[in-house]
């Protein structure tokens, strides 16, 4: 009797037992597919934390991503925020990485900034002010220029033009967040002696832009400015003429290129047309200004061609104080600035540019220690230098429908070498240009065996 007890008492703690462990089991399963279930299905972001940002606001990061905490996880979004983000060229890598947490997605946003302070500058000569076509002057243009302004991808400018040109600007750009639109603000002064006859002109503006972009490449812009010129004798500076004006404009942007700086295949296009026909005391004009430019491998891999043709028409007579000129850097190089364009009144041009740019040096890395402490891209600091081989021409003349009438020529060739800093995303360039002299040439010229030197801030395409 009492075996059979016990032997009842066992069983039943044995069941007892059994049953207890398999609800405990039951329930762990339970609450790890639970936990599993939360794991997996919450794809809310919970955490974002962005490193590398000594400049950019991080609402600013987030903004452009299209990301926040509490906003379900959408990789497809943050890739398309990211080449937006990219296409700013303020920043010289983004990387993003995301860890599935049950809380919900933890993002970790990696930037590397730029150099955002760059001077800007060129220094340059011509012949002939006043009328008087043997006497030689210089002009300097310098400013400085702040990207990234406050850290919220602004952009503020001031400039200066020096010596017997004299002037001073400003301008500022802001993107409104969370949104496709920007504004910018610009004024400036400016008082030039006239090439041909002794007087001098002021010109005050004022300016306000838009921008919509469109994606990544594309963008539309528009202005309207309002603009006082005054035209003064240069001896006893007595008033000529004034006159106000109202301009509006309207333009679009398209940029292929690879990159903004040293770009090595792609394309750009800068169209522009405004007009000053809403409010004018002087002549009105529709003009219309492009810009393309167009990048392709060499003759070897490391190689680029570079072309570039820009120009402005004009429907009509825009009169002598809104005179074109062309020549120099940055239109046709082998002649001083402003040569072309002085015997008539000219309201159009075109001109054409060549570059074949190849790499002849490279420095190693080496750490700027004193700028190192604003910005890492310092420590790996390194400069490249590239040769150019330079063919330019241009025409100008004075009716657009006449372009063989009253009109002006010449072209250039030479070479040329550019001094690269990658890492800053600037340059310095000096070309040697000799001149070729074109069907009618305003003073007559002839070939010199002395080429014309240039000197100037970054590649002007």
């Amino acid at each position: 009797m009492k075996k059979n007890f016990f032997l009842l008492i066992i069983v039943f703690l044995f069941l007892f037992f059994s049953n207890t462990h398999n609800v405990f089991c039951n329930n762990l399963l339970e609450t790890k597919e639970s936990d599993t279930s939360t794991e997996y299905t919450n794809n809310k972001i919970a955490v974002i934390n962005i490193v590398g940002n000594r400049v950019t606001s991080p609402e600013i990061i987030k903004s452009y991503l299209g990301i926040d905490t509490g906003v379900q996880f959408d990789s497809v979004r943050i890739n398309e925020g990211k080449k937006t983000l990219l296409s700013t060229e303020l920043f010289s890598k983004i990387d993003i990485l995301h860890i599935q947490k049950s809380d919900g997605v933890h993002l970790y946003i990696i930037i590397k900034e730029l150099f955002y302070l760059y001077p800007e500058g060129t220094l340059y000569y011509t012949f002939g002010i006043y009328g008087d076509t043997s006497s030689l002057w210089w002009k300097l243009r310098a400013g400085l220029a702040i990207y990234n302004f406050r850290g919220q991808l602004e952009t503020f400018a001031i400039r200066g033009v020096f010596w017997e040109e004299r002037g001073i600007g400003f301008s500022w750009a802001k993107p409104l967040i969370r949104t496709p639109y920007s504004i910018g603000l610009s004024a400036d002064y400016n008082n030039a002696p006239d090439l041909g006859k002794p007087r001098r002109r002021s010109i005050t503006t004022a300016r306000i832009s838009g921008i919509r972009r469109i994606n990544s490449k594309i963008k539309l812009f528009s202005f309207l400015g309002g603009s006082y010129s005054r035209i003064d004798t240069l001896y006893n500076n007595i008033k000529i003429k004034s006159y106000s004006e109202l301009l509006l404009g309207l333009g679009i942007i398209i940029d292929k290129r690879n990159s903004m700086f040293d770009p090595k295949n792609g394309f750009y296009l800068l169209s522009q047309a405004y007009t000053n026909t809403i409010y004018s005391q002087y002549l009105k004009f529709l003009q219309i200004y492009n810009d393309v430019r167009l990048y392709h491998n060499g003759f070897f891999t490391s190689d680029v061609f570079a072309c570039r043709l820009h120009g402005i028409l004009r429907t009509n007579d825009a009169g002598p104080y809104r005179n074109l000129y062309m020549g120099g850097e940055g239109s046709v190089e082998g002649y001083p600035a402003n040569y072309f364009g002085r015997s008539n009144i000219m309201n159009n041009y075109v001109v054409l540019s060549l570059e074949y740019r190849f790499p002849m040096l490279t420095s190693p890395g080496f750490d700027v220690w004193i700028l190192s402490y604003f910005s890492d891209i310092f420590k790996s600091f390194y400069l490249k230098i590239d040769g150019a081989l330079i063919a330019n021409a241009g025409h100008i003349w004075h009716d657009i429908k006449s372009p063989f009438a009253n009109r002006e020529n010449g072209a250039g060739a030479g070479t040329g070498i550019r001094i690269i800093a990658p890492t800053i995303r600037r340059s310095g360039c000096i070309d040697i240009i000799w001149n070729i002299p074109g069907l009618t040439d305003p003073y007559g010229t002839k070939f010199y065996p002395v080429p014309s030197y240039y000197l100037y801030l970054d590649m002007y395409f």
